[in-house]
């Protein structure tokens, strides 16, 4: 199978497209073709060795969708020929060996790019607002609202009874948002438009994935004893100190790796009944065949988003 294996941590150049051979699946594995897989920019930071401990050579990545072609021992909740996506296993290659607690049942109505699209995001979007501690009713504010991540919190936001506000940074991204169930969607430096939107109530809840950018405003944007759920922050942090203690804003930083198992697994059992309904869809922005892995990383901190990147392996 072809496969993106990191021979050296760093640049996109320690990247290299080759051939690999995995083992047969062992106790508890699935066996996966995989059709497409998500590019998120925890992959990149990895590849920097800015997150984690990745060892070298290994095969990037976590989320992608295809195909069953093979079960190991004790395997029973998915079987051959089944369409599945994958959150949590290696996915920047032709196939897969993932453990049966990482590979889900893809809804007939969704596309392998929409599959490859759901692990990181969606389980990220749904915990972040988990810990916002927002209720039906009110404003959520979801700074960075046209990419992966972002889409996947207006989504499940709307779909809770939250009353979503997102921002771009483009006019397309705005109207990206508000088409997937914004209720207003502005620039991310908007300051009166957003404080405008709840007519200058402030938000009880803040999910941002731009935070060394956004805090300082979002700190001036929240609702006093609201909460500011920071996804996503590539640099140092300034923020006005008087805003937060003047309103008791609670400012929480969010990763995937202190989500349990157990949790991995209501969530994901509660997004099925979503992708059932309708009431998510995956949104794709840009494509990239498998041997440009390492543009499509580069691109998610150079170009706007407009939707999940995401690698066609068909």
């Amino acid at each position: 199978m072809r496969a993106i294996v990191v021979r050296a941590l760093g640049g996109p150049e320690g990247m290299h497209l080759q051939e690999e051979t995995l083992p047969p699946p062992g106790p508890g594995e699935v066996r996966v073709r995989l059709y497409a897989a998500g590019v998120n920019p925890v992959d990149r930071m990895t590849r920097l060795g800015a997150v984690g401990q990745a060892a070298v050579p290994y095969i990037p990545g976590s989320d992608g969708a295809g195909e069953v072609i093979a079960v190991g021992p004790g395997v029973t909740r998915v079987q051959v020929g089944d369409r599945v996506y994958v959150a949590g296993a290696p996915t920047y290659a032709e196939e897969t060996n993932a453990p049966e607690a990482a590979v889900w049942p893809l809804p007939a109505h969704l596309s392998f790019e929409q599959g490859a699209a759901i692990g990181i995001p969606y389980l990220t979007a749904w915990r972040a607002l988990t810990l916002s501690g927002a209720v039906p009713g009110d404003w959520v504010l979801v700074h960075g609202a046209s990419g992966g991540v972002g889409m996947a919190a207006v989504q499940i936001g709307r779909a809770h009874g939250l009353r979503v506000v997102g921002t771009a940074s483009t006019e397309a991204g705005r109207e990206l948002v508000q088409a997937h169930g914004a209720e207003a969607a502005l620039a991310h430096d908007d300051l009166e438009g957003l404080k405008a939107v709840t007519s200058g109530e402030g938000y009880p809840a803040i999910l941002t994935m731009r935070g060394a950018q956004t805090l300082d405003l979002d700190l001036r944007l929240a609702k006093p004893l609201g909460t500011i759920v920071v996804i996503g922050a590539t640099g140092p942090v300034t923020v006005q100190t008087p805003d937060l203690l003047g309103k008791t804003v609670s400012v929480r930083g969010y990763t995937n790796r202190q989500v349990t198992p157990e949790e991995r697994v209501r969530i994901h059992h509660a997004l099925a009944g979503l992708f059932q309904a309708g009431l998510a869809r995956p949104v794709i922005g840009r494509r990239y065949p498998l041997e440009q892995a390492g543009e499509a990383q580069e691109s998610l901190f150079r170009e706007p988003a407009t939707g999940k990147v995401v690698l066609t392996l068909a």
